[in-house]
């Protein structure tokens, strides 16, 4: 299939927005290891890592930190590993039983909508604890880094024809 972006003028967002949700989707596939993996893993591979170093969080991918930084960013995505694992694991659990009972005889509707708001509850919980663990790698950066962060992310929102954050 051949779309020529110059003739449809959405059709260059709506490629950049199915490549990032693909890119989305295999890293939400990625970051949640398998249930039969023994607790004490590292952090989950979403995290972008250089050979030899610790896992970053993307936001930080090609930003330069000193020594001192490095070493509190990983003080910092340790401290919520075991907590994280643990909402994963709860997930995990909430949508297998919701997958079960949809493939039940009878379907129970109050059991399914619990499972589900327990499900949203805990994915919830997760994007609040990534927003704080960024927040807090955030706050460590100089102002030129951060300008950098801003830059960069500036950039790809308007590669991907998104409006200027502010």
């Amino acid at each position: 299939m051949n779309i020529s972006v110059t003739k449809r003028p959405g059709a260059a967002r709506l490629l950049c927005a199915v490549g990032l949700t693909l890119a989305s989707i295999a890293a939400s596939a990625q970051a949640t290891p398998p249930m039969d993996q023994p607790y004490g893993n590292p952090p989950p591979p979403m995290m972008n890592g250089e050979p030899g170093r610790e896992p970053m969080p993307p936001f930080l991918h090609g930003i330069k930190l000193t020594d001192e930084q490095r070493d509190k960013v990983f003080d910092i995505m340790h401290a919520q590993v075991p907590t994280m694992r643990s909402r994963e694991k709860e997930l995990q659990q909430s949508r297998e039983s919701l997958h079960k009972l949809a493939l039940a005889n009878e379907f129970d509707d109050l059991k399914a909508k619990l499972l589900a708001e327990s499900g949203a509850r805990i994915m919830a919980e997760i994007a609040l604890m990534h927003a704080r663990t960024d927040y807090q790698i955030y706050r460590l950066l100089t102002a030129e880094q951060r300008r950098q962060v801003t830059d960069r992310q500036t950039r790809e929102a308007r590669e991907c024809g998104e409006p200027p954050r502010h």
